[in-house]
């Protein structure tokens, strides 16, 4: 699977969480927004989710995320959807996580994602 198939699918997946209420499941489509950039997936309000900050998720993710979906020709997946709960099937604490190649240069990369790196925590192996 290509590195922008793969963040599609994470963005769904994360999407699908937080159409069932999962915990933290704001946090984590903003999260996954920004390694769906790394990847190279992109649309023009993308970049804007991508660019939540912790505290703002809860408030705009319901705004942002059926649009960026939408953009992305995914399947929408609205708050306490049908669809949201069958497509729940990752495990409680999920880890979508893409990584770049060493060869990546940071002035290669789009300012979201620059501002995705600063922000938010680090996180490793679980």
């Amino acid at each position: 699977m290509t590195p922008t198939k793969t963040a599609a699918v994470g963005l769904h997946d994360a999407a699908a969480l937080w159409s069932v209420g999962h915990r933290g499941a704001a946090q984590n489509v903003v999260r996954v927004a920004c390694d769906a950039l790394v990847a190279g997936l992109d649309s023009p309000t993308l970049g804007i989710l991508a660019a939540l900050t912790a505290n703002e998720a809860d408030l705009e993710v319901p705004e942002l995320l059926p649009i960026v979906l939408d953009e992305l020709g995914l399947p929408p997946l609205p708050r306490d959807s049908v669809a949201g709960h069958a497509s729940t099937t990752l495990p409680d604490n999920p880890a979508t996580t893409l990584t770049m190649s060493p060869s990546a240069s940071i002035t290669s990369l789009p300012l979201p994602v620059v501002l995705c790196a600063l922000l938010l925590p680090a996180r490793g192996p679980r």
